[in-house]
């Protein structure tokens, strides 16, 4: 018994090394100055905030020591000519999302409430990193300055999307409707990046936070953590009928101050409620008519290609913008109705 002991914790030690050398690694992606803005930059962080938490709740510390103290001395050499503060507010934002994660791990929070403090700290850290990026580009952050900022992204997509227009029909000739169609097409774009603005990068910080929260029972159980990080917690997604509600006020206020009272500033305010809203209980709308389509067909790879098919066709009829609305109102109201449902006092 102690020899199958003695080596379960060789294992484990040798699983704690590998995380530390993928977390250290991934935090000097970003101590050379490389931006969280890329599938690279999603991926570094979230392999980070998972690994290290999980070194954390190991509680090896010389592991837990020396990958804040290797990363930050690290800056000077990697970052060279890039950004030195930048490259150190990444840095602290890896720190902070895995700190997160090992919190709610010690205090057993279930996967909700690890999701909204992850998302909160993630999406905390990238509106400081796109604040600290104006402020370099800009010289200070002031509101008129936020709004050129906001304004000079809203022209860039819009002179992307025309660029590859150019590209793409450089051969072809197209009637005035259709110009017209893709000029539509391109100031609607720009209206949504001016609109979106501080929801996109929330929404950055969730889908994030949710590629986080996916991968983290995985390397639980792979490392042998299983017991110490997720054992004893409620690892199912949910949402609170209250945030359902408000999301079906925020529609409501954003619908009636866009159409009837003509109020940007309160409409612009409301929808990236709703838009920030919409991600998690869209997510729990796909969930929703996955159970509908698994009940009755009893099998889930069918259901899952049912669910994938309706979803395609959904999209190519109605827009990625409808889809994603409808299934949050799908589950929203599945979320209120399970609050509803008689509770099982066994």
């Amino acid at each position: 018994m102690n020899e199958n002991r003695s080596e379960s914790g060789k294992n484990k030690g040798i699983v704690m090394f590998a995380y530390f050398a993928l977390s250290l690694l991934c935090a000097l992606h970003y101590a050379a100055g490389f931006s969280v803005f890329s599938v690279l930059g999603i991926l570094s962080l979230a392999l980070f905030s998972v690994l290290y938490s999980i070194i954390i709740s190991y509680g090896f510390l010389p592991y837990v020591m020396a990958v804040p103290v290797l990363a930050f001395a690290a800056i000077p050499v990697l970052a060279g000519g890039s950004d030195v503060f930048g490259s150190a507010v990444n840095v602290l934002l890896c720190l902070v999302c895995a700190l997160c994660l090992s919190y709610c791990a010690k205090i057993k929070q279930n996967k909700a409430k690890t999701y909204a403090a992850l998302c909160t700290a993630a999406s905390a850290g990238i509106i400081a990193d796109v604040l600290i990026f104006i402020w370099r580009a800009f010289g200070n952050i002031r509101p008129e300055t936020l709004k050129t900022a906001v304004e000079t992204a809203a022209s860039y997509v819009g002179e992307t999307y025309r660029n590859i227009f150019d590209i793409i029909s450089e051969n072809a000739a197209y009637d005035a409707q259709t110009l017209d169609y893709v000029e539509e097409f391109i100031q609607t774009s720009e209206y949504y990046v001016k609109v979106n603005a501080v929801s996109s990068l929330v929404i950055f910080g969730m889908l994030l936070s949710a590629l986080s929260v996916a991968i983290y029972g995985f390397f639980c159980k792979i490392s042998d953590m299983k017991k110490e990080c997720v054992d004893g917690r409620d690892w199912t997604f949910s949402m609170s009928p209250l945030g359902a509600r408000f999301l079906y006020v925020s529609y409501a206020a954003y619908f009636i101050f866009d159409f009837f009272v003509g109020n940007n500033v309160l409409s612009a305010a409301f929808y990236n409620v709703s838009t920030i809203l919409s991600i998690p209980f869209a997510y729990l709308g796909i969930k929703s008519v996955y159970g509908f389509f698994a009940l009755r067909i009893r099998s889930r790879a069918l259901a899952v290609i049912a669910v994938a098919a309706l979803a395609f066709l959904l999209i190519f009829i109605l827009g990625m913008n409808t889809v994603v609305i409808i299934l949050s109102f799908i589950g929203a109201s599945s979320t209120v109705r399970r609050s509803y449902a008689p509770k099982n006092p066994l």
